[in-house]
């Protein structure tokens, strides 16, 4: 789920167009943040509407598009989405509710956004599975190593990024209330080898911030490679405003990812 938030923020910035004396007259337009994924359970699709100054007086609820007709075609479906509020994340999204888009690795998807301000168009072909060569799951890596990440080449992908998540950790912050977390490491890479420096890979005894301690006794790391189409890579690491869509701005792109745990020791 966390990949699909993380650039929710600064893509919500790119729904501003800063003042231009020579620019075209501003017309209100469609913008939309939306990743295809095989293994989530539910697609989401978030959909916004841009703004001519980052100086207006815009309340964030004001972003959201919630009148759109949103449809997702491909592999012999056509979806229509649902418009919720999702009160955990606090945003507006629409959704696969009522019937499940199901997306399959190597199959081209359509979406279509229907408002008031026009028809936005998207087209992603899902990347093909991902597996993770090396390291192994379950591996025993020792404290301080580099370690050498490989995988795969991808059909249809351009990009990938790696996650390395570390052992969880609870913090209390008084008798009670506390947290459980694991920090998360980004790394991106367009080839299938990427090597993590050693100063990532740490062993501790005890966990080096007050009131806060290893919930399990071995040092379990989580990584995960994700294979992005070209859409995403050309968003996320070119920086391309719009990306896999026309007659609006954004991002309608797709990703397949894989995972293993491995334990850091000494």
């Amino acid at each position: 789920m966390k990949y699909r938030y993380a650039l929710l923020i600064i893509f919500i910035l790119s729904l501003y167009n800063c003042d231009n004396p020579s620019a075209p007259k501003f017309q209100t337009e469609i913008s939309v943040f939306a990743i295809l994924h095989p293994e989530w359970e539910h697609q989401e699709i978030f959909v916004y509407r841009t703004y001519e100054n980052i100086a207006d007086s815009v309340s964030e609820e004001d972003l959201f598009e919630k009148d759109a007709r949103v449809t997702v075609s491909g592999y012999n479906q056509q979806i229509e989405f649902t418009y919720i509020y999702d009160a955990d994340l606090r945003h507006s999204k629409y959704i696969d509710s009522t019937q499940r888009l199901i997306v399959v690795p190597g199959k081209q998807y359509e979406l279509r956004i229907e408002s008031e301000f026009g028809t936005l168009k998207g087209k992603t072909t899902v990347p093909f599975p991902i597996r993770i060569l090396a390291p192994e799951q379950g591996d025993s890596i020792e404290d301080k190593s580099d370690v050498e990440i490989r995988w795969n080449a991808v059909e249809n992908a351009e990009g990938y990024i790696i996650n390395l998540i570390s052992p969880p950790v609870r913090t209390q912050f008084d008798e009670n209330h506390f947290s459980i977390g694991r920090d998360i490491h980004w790394f991106n890479s367009t080839d299938t080898l990427f090597v993590i420096p050693g100063k990532y890979i740490l062993y501790y005894d005890s966990h080096p911030y007050p009131h806060s301690e290893y919930i399990e006794e071995n040092r379990r790391y989580t990584l995960k490679v994700m294979a992005l189409d070209k859409n995403f890579k050309h968003h996320l690491f070119d920086g391309y405003d719009i990306s896999g869509v026309t007659n609006g701005y954004g991002l309608f792109g797709s990703a397949v990812v894989d995972s293993l745990d491995f334990f850091v020791v000494r």
